[in-house]
């Protein structure tokens, strides 16, 4: 806990698994809502004890390496969280302080919102951040693959921001044939998800793909932008992925409901409802900068996300020299 209690300014927080009537926090939070049980424990005890709850998850720019990842914890520390009173950001079954910025018809950006966050999504895709920022930039590891190139990006089997994205084994079963029937002169790149590559434990949607001279699944390790940037079009469930996508001018085909579909911003293959129509740097403010919180990663202090993206490429260096890029 103590990452949030960096953010939330109080060192008295607790777990709903973890909570004792005998010393009353001042917050109840529930990092990294995984089922159903995590929501009905954390909203019982915080009613019953009136004290207020909030769902945490990591952010949109996360470390410098995965959480799992046998390194110095510095490189595995979250810099940013997001704290909701609501629900979880990915969860389009319930209400949440995300969806709740982007639908609102009073909330509308500045002229110097809207610049900062061009300011923000230029840095980030120069500086190719992304969640993880561990595996190496090569701009030209698709150089050998002539004509157009399309990304279908695969997911690890069961996430809970699948089954609450409006997707299942249909959806990535759909997706796939659509890549295929509707790009029939391009190659169709399967992109592994890397917690799949990582662990025997992890499954994937499409684990039993059968490649072909213009269907090939991709396992190399690669950062996501700089992966993005070679292909033409982006097939999405409910990947971050597909939010980076848009930032870097792509055709995005989204098949789920992730946090950013529906407002306008890239082809949504599901009917959704949003209350009103967002560009891509209204979501990109609303969900990366008033929706979210970052810490130093050196400090341990929060701050702005200019700092914590300047503080994640010193980071990723750092890292690199330590551990290299793979």
């Amino acid at each position: 806990m103590s990452d949030l209690s960096a953010v939330l300014g109080s060192t008295n927080i607790t777990s709903a698994y973890q909570y004792s009537p005998n010393k009353i926090p001042n917050y109840i939070v529930v990092h990294g809502l995984r089922s159903p049980i995590d929501s009905i424990v954390a909203t019982n005890v915080a009613k019953n004890y009136n004290i207020p709850l909030f769902i945490s998850e990591d952010g949109f720019l996360r470390s410098a390496t995965t959480y799992v990842a046998n390194c110095a914890h510095i490189y595995t520390r979250p810099v940013s969280f997001n704290f909701d009173p609501y629900g979880a950001y990915f969860d389009c079954t319930h209400h949440s302080l995300l969806k709740q910025y982007l639908n609102d018809p009073n909330l509308n950006l500045s002229a110097e919102q809207l610049s900062r966050a061009r300011r923000c999504i230029e840095f980030l895709i120069t500086n190719y951040l992304t969640k993880y920022n561990h595996q190496p930039i090569n701009d030209h590891l698709l150089d050998h693959i002539k004509g157009k190139k399309v990304l279908v990006v695969d997911q690890s089997y069961g996430d809970m921001s699948i089954y609450r994205g409006g997707a299942s084994d249909l959806t990535f079963k759909l997706m796939l044939e659509k890549a295929c029937d509707e790009n029939p002169d391009s190659t169709i790149l399967v992109k592994t998800h890397p917690d799949v590559i990582a662990s025997n434990k992890v499954k994937a949607y499409y684990a039993n793909l059968v490649q072909t001279d213009n269907l090939k699944r991709l396992t190399d390790a690669i950062n996501p932008i700089s992966l993005i940037k070679q292909c033409d079009r982006v097939y999405v469930c409910t990947s971050q992925f597909g939010f980076e996508a848009l930032m870097c001018g792509k055709d995005v085909q989204i098949f789920g409901r992730p946090f950013y579909a529906g407002y306008g911003v890239g082809t949504n293959r599901q009917t959704m409802q949003r209350q009103r129509q967002r560009s891509l740097e209204e979501i990109f403010y609303l969900a990366y900068i008033q929706y979210t919180h970052y810490i130093n990663p050196f400090t341990q202090k929060p701050c702005e996300i200019e700092e914590a993206m300047e503080s994640l490429v010193k980071l990723r260096e750092q890292y690199w020299r330590e551990y290299g890029s793979k």
